[in-house]
C-alpha cells in the first residue's frame, strides 16, 4: 500500500504555541468546572448559593473549552504517528496510554463524585466504602444514577476513538489533499463554522449532545472537525499561516456569535419554552462561538506563544494527571460546602486553592512512584527540542 508512507508524513516541527494553548485551555477547564457548582446548570453538585449571572460566563467558555484541546491532540497524534512510523504500535501504545488512565480513573478518581452527588440528593445513606464496593459497579441505575460512571473522563474514551478511526483510514486510504478553497480570505473560519452549524441543528431534533458514546452525533459534529484540522496542521505547517490570518475576524464573529445567545438566553431564560426558530439561532451561535474561538486562539498561540520556557515542559507533563483529579477534587470540596454560609466568592476560591494543589500534589506523587504515574497519565520526561525546530510564526 504505496499511501501508507505518504500518509505517515514527515514529523513536524515542535510547535510551543499548542503546548502553551493546551496548558492555558486546561488552567481555563479548572476555572470552568470550579464555577459550575454555582451557575444555573444541572452539574454533580449545585450550592445553595446560585448565581444566575454565571451562565453568561460559562456560556462564553462552554463551546470552546474541548474543541481548543482536541485541536491539539490532532495535531499530537499526527506528530506521534510520523515520528514513530509505524500504525500497529502506535495505535497500541496510544490506545493504552489514554484507556489505562480513563479505566482507573472510572474505577478509583470518578467514584467519589457518583457518592456525592447521591449523597447530596438525600435518597441515598450509605457510605462510601459499602458504595464503591456494592453498588458503583453495578452498571445499573438502582441508585438514581447510572453507575459506573466516566463523568469528564469521557474526553479520553472519545480521543481514543477518534485516533484509532484516524489510523485504520491512514491504513486503508491516501489522505485527503488540503482544500485550495480553504485558503481564500475566511473561508476557513465560515465554511466549517456554517456546515457545522446547519448540521447540529438539523441533528439537534434527533440526537442531544450527552456523551453517550454510541449515538452522540453532537459532540462528533462539535469535536471532529477540529481534531482534523489538527491534524493538517501537523502535515501542512504553511497551513499555519492561513490559520494566523482569520485570528481577528475569528474573535470577531465568535463575540457577535456570543451575544446572539446571551440575547436569546436574556430574553427567554426557560430553554424548556423555546420555540424551534430560537432553539436553530442558539444552536447554531453556539456552534460557531466554538469553531471561530478555537481558530482564535490557535492562531493567537501561533503568533504570540510560539516559544519555549523553562517551565513549559513542566506544566505540559503535568496537564494530564492533573486532568484525571481535578474535577473530583472540586466536586468533594464544592459539595463540602453545598449548604454553607461562607460567601460563594470565598468557597470559590477555596475550591480553585485546593485543585490546584491536589493537582500538583497529583503530578509530584506520579514522578515519585512510576506505577502511579501510568496509571494517571504521567508520561516519562523527554528532553526539550532546540528552538530550530519551532515553526516560525509571522512577523
Amino acid at each position: 500500500m504505496s499511501h501508507i508512507a505518504e500518509n505517515l508524513g514527515t514529523t513536524p516541527p515542535r510547535h510551543y504555541g499548542l503546548d502553551w494553548l493546551r496548558i492555558a485551555a486546561f488552567a481555563i477547564l479548572i476555572g470552568y468546572h470550579s464555577l459550575l457548582p454555582y451557575a444555573p446548570h444541572i452539574w454533580v453538585v449545585s450550592s445553595d448559593q446560585i448565581a444566575p449571572w454565571l451562565s453568561y460566563v460559562t456560556e462564553a467558555i462552554s463551546p470552546w473549552r474541548l474543541e481548543v484541546l482536541f485541536l491539539v491532540s490532532g495535531y499530537a497524534t499526527q506528530a506521534m504517528l510520523s515520528r514513530q512510523g509505524d500504525i500497529a504500535a502506535f495505535a497500541w501504545t496510544r490506545t493504552r496510554r489514554l484507556l489505562v488512565p480513563m479505566l482507573f480513573g472510572i474505577a478509583v478518581i470518578v467514584p467519589p463524585q457518583s457518592w456525592t452527588a447521591l449523597t447530596l440528593s438525600g435518597g441515598y445513606h450509605r457510605d462510601y466504602l459499602t458504595f464503591w464496593l456494592h453498588d458503583y459497579f453495578s452498571f445499573s441505575n438502582a441508585t438514581g444514577l447510572f453507575l459506573p460512571q466516566w463523568q469528564h473522563l469521557w474526553f479520553l474514551g472519545y480521543l481514543c476513538y477518534y485516533t484509532l478511526l484516524f489510523l485504520l483510514y491512514v491504513r486503508l486510504r491516501p489522505l485527503p489533499r488540503w482544500p485550495a478553497l480553504l485558503n481564500r480570505p475566511y473561508m476557513l473560519l465560515l465554511l466549517p463554522a456554517a456546515f457545522i452549524a446547519f448540521a447540529r441543528v438539523a441533528f439537534a431534533g434527533i440526537y442531544g449532545e450527552d456523551n453517550h458514546f454510541f449515538d452522540d452525533w453532537q459532540s462528533y459534529l462539535h469535536y471532529g472537525p477540529p481534531f482534523l484540522l489538527g491534524v493538517m496542521l501537523a502535515r501542512s505547517p504553511a497551513i499555519w499561516a492561513v490559520v494566523a490570518a482569520n485570528m481577528r475576524p475569528a474573535f470577531v464573529l465568535g463575540f457577535a456569535a456570543y451575544l446572539t445567545a446571551i440575547y436569546i438566553d436574556i430574553t427567554q431564560p426557560e430553554r424548556q419554552q423555546w420555540d424551534a426558530v430560537s432553539s436553530a439561532i442558539f444552536y447554531m451561535s453556539d456552534s460557531i462561538i466554538a469553531w471561530s474561538i478555537m481558530l482564535a486562539m490557535a492562531g493567537l498561540a501561533h503568533r504570540a506563544l510560539n516559544h519555549d520556557h523553562r517551565w513549559r515542559l513542566t506544566l505540559s507533563r503535568a496537564i494530564f494527571p492533573a486532568y484525571i483529579v481535578h474535577q473530583t477534587v472540586i466536586v468533594l470540596v464544592a459539595g463540602a460546602f453545598v449548604h454553607s454560609v461562607v460567601p460563594a466568592l470565598l468557597q470559590w476560591l477555596c475550591i480553585i486553592a485546593v485543585t490546584f494543589i491536589s493537582c500538583a500534589a497529583a503530578y509530584w506523587l506520579g514522578k515519585a512512584v512510576p506505577a502511579i504515574g501510568i496509571l494517571i497519565g504521567l508520561d516519562r520526561a523527554v528532553a526539550p527540542k532546540s528552538n530550530a525546530s519551532v515553526i516560525p510564526a509571522p512577523n
